[in-house]
Parts: structure tokens; sequence; C-alpha cells
């Protein structure tokens, strides 16, 4: 997988295609950026952004390319042959405020937390994340440490959550009450199998579980999966989602 990773990144073509197929695609990916950004307010898609993986995928090459694109007009090199990445194409990603490199630091920590609050509104149509929500612990943790220093602010405490912050969480309708018990339950119901993303634990397979009676009296398991893996890791995914609903 981390050579896929890699590969990715470097935007390596997986299918031959036709040079206008390349544009065409490219194209699409554009629009579904500029969707993005009129949903989320900013063009950092998450790398496993579990709405639209190809878009993640997408985004990362667009940083790759980019570089590649910069060193090649400094050393010389025939650009053609170097990337893809034009002047043209550089100039409609700028034009949507498209980040060329990604700060690390507490600003970036937070941008994947938001990020990653988008992912959990887009699944579940709300921002109501509990504090032990299983689909992504870090994120329940965040959400948990962000409603305490929300309260501490309003209490008249300095806090890292300035105004800019808490209107973000808003714009993204962050519930700023924890979720009651019945309700952190019927979220953690739908598991999440997470994998790590630089530091950002993201779902990318989803299981629903759920069971019933059929006309014998006999327990019935429905387990719906959302995702891709190998039938190896597909049994046992599922194993956990059926031990983890207690069926």
């Amino acid at each position: 997988q981390e050579r896929i990773d890699l590969l990715n990144d470097l935007g390596f073509t997986w299918t031959i295609r036709s040079r206008d197929s390349l544009g065409e695609s490219w194209n699409q990916r554009l629009e579904e950026l500029k969707q993005y950004k009129d949903r989320y307010g900013n063009c950092l898609v998450p790398s496993r952004f579990m709405e639209n993986p190809e878009l993640g995928i997408w985004v990362g090459t667009q940083r790759t390319q980019y570089r590649l694109y910069q060193q090649a007009k400094q050393t010389g090199e025939r650009i053609l042959y170097s990337t893809a990445m034009n002047e043209d194409r550089i100039e409609q990603l700028e034009e949507l405020g498209f980040v060329w490199a990604l700060r690390s630091g507490t600003d970036m920590k937070w941008r994947r937390q938001i990020n990653d609050l988008a992912s959990f509104r887009a699944h579940h149509g709300h921002s109501s994340v509990p504090s032990n929500y299983k689909g992504n612990p870090k994120l329940g943790e965040w959400a948990s440490e962000t409603r305490e220093a929300y309260m501490m602010r309003n209490n008249g405490a300095i806090t890292p959550l300035d105004d800019e912050k808490v209107a973000e969480l808003d714009q993204l309708e962050f519930s700023w009450i924890e979720p009651t018990q019945e309700e952190a339950d019927a979220i953690n119901n739908e598991v999440t199998i997470v994998t790590t993303d630089e530091g950002s634990t993201l779902g990318n397979m989803v299981f629903e579980v759920s069971h019933h009676t059929d006309h014998t009296d006999h327990d019935q398991i429905s387990v719906s999966v959302t995702g891709m893996a190998d039938a190896a890791t597909t049994a046992s995914l599922i194993q956990e989602a059926i031990t983890h609903a207690e069926i």
C-alpha cells in the first residue's frame, strides 16, 4: 500500500488513456474541487476523502506535479517530459485558492481536524461528534477538547479557540453540546474502519450492521460494506464489525 500511495503521489497513471481523455479527466476533477470549495469553503481536500477518494488523490497529485513543474523551469529541463502541469492549470487552481504547500504545526493540525469533521458531517448528515466516536477516536477527543475550550472561552479564559475558528465550526454546524449516550451509541453503531494519514485518522471503509428475526424466529445478520479490500481483509473487518455490534 505504501508503494501504491507513493506512485499515486507522483501522478502515476494506472490505465492508458488518450491525451484528450486525460484533459477531460483533469477538468472533471477541477469541477469536483469547485464543488468541494462551495461546500466546505476551502480546497484542502483530505488525501483519503471518504466521499470522493479519487479527488483526494488528484489534489495530492497536483501538488507533486506543481513541484516537478517548478523544478523543470529552474533547471531548464523539458517540462513536457517532467510533468502534466502547465501555467493554465496553475492559474485555474490558484483562482480557487488552491494551497500548493501544506504547512506543518498547529494550524495544519486544526485543518486536518476540520477536514475530518467535514467528512463526518458528509457521512452522518450532522456534526454532533461524540467524544467516544469509534469511527475516528482522535476526532472524538478533539471534539471533546474543543467543547471544553469553548466553555472556558465563554467564561473569559484565553484559549486557542479564536473567533475565526468558532465561525468555521459554526459554519459546519458543529454541536457545542456533547451528544447523549443514546445518541452516541446510535452513531457508533455504524462502525468505521480507520486508517492513518499523516497523523490524521480517516474512515475509508464503512460497515453498517443490522439484525432482524426472520419468519422462523432465527436471528439474521445484514452487513452492508462500502469500500475496497482484499477478500481476507474484508472477511476480518466484517467479523470485527459484527463483534462490535454485539450481535
